[in-house]
């Protein structure tokens, strides 16, 4: 919607849409991270780790959105789809994972992040 119209309304709402995707996955990854690492340091060590790589996005951005791209920016456009479609293939992957490893250690057969009666959430 962003790069494909010329209409000022349609565009708007493609910015807002593409602002609220962006907003539920950084809501997403942080959840997953939450949940699923145990240990205080481990996980202060992840939360940074990801603060950093969001802040990194902002830094990417400058290179990607080029003026001489304007006002359609799609070199921008695609990377932020293409951008959205690998933190979904990443949540998949994670939500099979987990859903896998609950099933071994409920089965007995594994003991998930050195804990006894820890489960993942997905």
């Amino acid at each position: 919607m962003l790069g494909f119209t010329s209409q000022v309304t349609v565009r708007y709402i493609g910015v807002y849409l593409a602002t609220g995707a962006y907003v539920s996955n950084w809501a997403a990854l942080n959840a997953y991270q939450a949940n699923n690492i145990v240990g205080q340091w481990k996980r202060a060590v992840t939360a940074a780790a990801v603060s950093a790589c969001n802040g990194l996005g902002g830094v990417a951005g400058s290179f990607i959105v080029r003026q001489g791209e304007a006002p359609r920016y799609m070199t921008a456009i695609w990377v932020s789809i293409g951008s959205h479609i690998l933190m979904i293939l990443f949540v998949l992957f994670f939500s099979v994972y987990f859903y896998g490893a609950n099933r071994r250690q409920a089965k007995n057969k594994e003991v998930l992040e050195g804990t006894e009666d820890f489960r993942y959430t997905y």
